[in-house]
């Protein structure tokens, strides 16, 4: 009572007040706290120091106020994100018969020894590339392609729904994967923005560095500009392999943030979740002579282009081009370039810092994740399960599908029948199911 006197004293009521509701203690004719007992204005000026006083008081107590309604907010926002997400049914995998191997899997669903059915082919696809400089004077590229019907060029600006995607080690837009997915998202009437990681769009980029697992800069830049053309767009972020990698911890260290972007949510598949087991398995075995040894058959190349760039211009080279050269593992390569490049100790730095399963748990916005539990490149026993995810998170793991493979039997409901589109129609899917219950998340484009 005494506190309730003192405040009352500093900040008087303009009116006299009287009881009207008891049982939320709140009073007619003034502005006072539930918590203070009303008295009688003082007669004479409060001296300059006493109203200071008040004011201070009062945009605390607003503050607050304030404080517990944003975390109401958020809790109600990933409340809904959790009940979207978790209505979500995929239809179930059956894998092709001749594909039950997970590297034959693997390599068939890559489509480098044989492209199958025109889904997989860039021809016919309209596509319209942006290239966005960046503040380290470097640059990336961007794919647009546009909704049936609409043509690509008109994509930067629209209002539409747009797809960002993100490729994965070593992927260009033009992949068959890609294609694909660009074409399912196309079918659901959502615009299509294929981010090529710097140095991944057939030209080298300008920097001594380029992308790794956890890079989100251009990711950011790219959502920001998108949606500061068209403030009431909604943004879906899709992706595979290292490309889901970067969208789940660009999810988790935007946050509740995500909204402010537009974004409204993401599905991602095979995603390496925790990197430094994931190497290990590339690096070993049949993985180092299937997988690690293909990788690098383009990351040497480049990366002795880049060594060049920088001496003509005169620049010191930062990594050690003959380690990286001479390199017979992804993990030996990066800790020669990655590591040193991106300021990490050494590649088991660079994978416990960069993997994204620590951030799963920050996620709001519905995120589907699917892994195959024979991928030979993601450990299952490493796959992050129901507490180490948000509720916005839906997992999903088939016991079969391989790496990115997910050659299917063939079903009606997928995209122009084709066993090969399952994995992109599902993606897509989530998307237009979180789509056509937007309203329902409560959240504000």
């Amino acid at each position: 009572p005494r506190m309730a006197m003192k405040i009352e004293m500093l900040a008087p009521c303009r009116a006299p007040a009287r009881w009207t509701d008891p049982s939320t203690a709140r009073f007619e004719g003034q502005r006072c706290s539930p918590f203070e007992i009303p008295v009688a204005p003082p007669r004479r000026a409060l001296p300059m120091a006493l109203c200071a006083t008040a004011l201070l008081v009062r945009a605390g107590q607003r503050a607050s106020r304030r404080g517990k309604h944003l975390l109401r907010a958020i809790s109600r926002g990933v409340q809904h994100a959790s009940t979207v997400a978790s209505s979500f049914c995929p239809p179930p995998f059956l894998p092709a018969f001749y594909a039950t191997n997970p590297h034959v899997m693997t390599v068939l669903g890559a489509e480098k020894l044989f492209t199958f059915g025109r889904d997989a082919l860039v021809d016919g696809l309209d596509i319209h590339r942006i290239r966005y400089d960046t503040p380290d004077d470097d640059f990336f590229d961007v794919d647009y392609v546009g909704a049936d019907g609409v043509p690509s060029s008109s994509v930067p600006s629209s209002t539409r729904p747009v797809v960002v995607m993100l490729h994965g080690l070593e992927g260009r837009s033009s992949s068959p994967l890609c294609c694909r997915m660009a074409r399912s998202f196309q079918r659901r009437g959502f615009d299509t923005a294929i981010l090529c990681f710097r140095s991944c769009s057939g030209e080298l980029n300008r920097t001594a560095g380029a992308y790794n697992l956890g890079f989100t800069d251009d990711l950011q830049q790219l959502c920001t500009t998108l949606h500061a053309n068209s403030p009431s767009r909604r943004i879906y972020l899709s992706g595979f392999s290292l490309g889901g990698n970067a969208i789940c911890k660009f999810l988790g260290e935007l946050g509740a943030n995500a909204e402010r972007l537009g974004i409204c949510g993401g599905a991602v598949c095979n995603v390496p979740f925790s990197a430094e087991d994931c190497s290990a398995r590339m690096d070993d075995g049949i993985g180092k002579w299937l997988y690690s040894s293909n990788f690098l058959r383009s990351l040497k190349p480049k990366i002795a282009a880049k060594a060049a760039m920088l001496q003509a211009r005169g620049e010191p080279v930062p990594f050690d081009l003959d380690a990286c050269l001479s390199a017979q593992t992804v993990g030996e390569f990066d800790n020669a370039y990655i590591a040193p490049v991106y300021g990490f100790r050494d590649k088991t730095d660079y994978y416990l810092r960069q993997g994204s399963k620590q951030f799963l748990r920050k996620i709001s916005m519905p995120l589907f994740a699917m892994n195959a539990k024979n991928d030979p490149i993601v450990d299952p026993l490493t796959l992050p399960g129901a507490e180490d995810v948000s509720e916005a998170v839906k997992l999903y793991y088939p016991d079969s599908g391989g790496h990115c493979g997910f050659i299917s039997e063939v079903e009606d409901w997928i995209d122009s029948g084709d066993p090969r589109n399952y994995m992109p129609s599902v993606l897509a899917l989530f998307l237009k199911h979180v789509e056509d219950h937007y309203d329902e998340t409560g959240l504000e484009p």
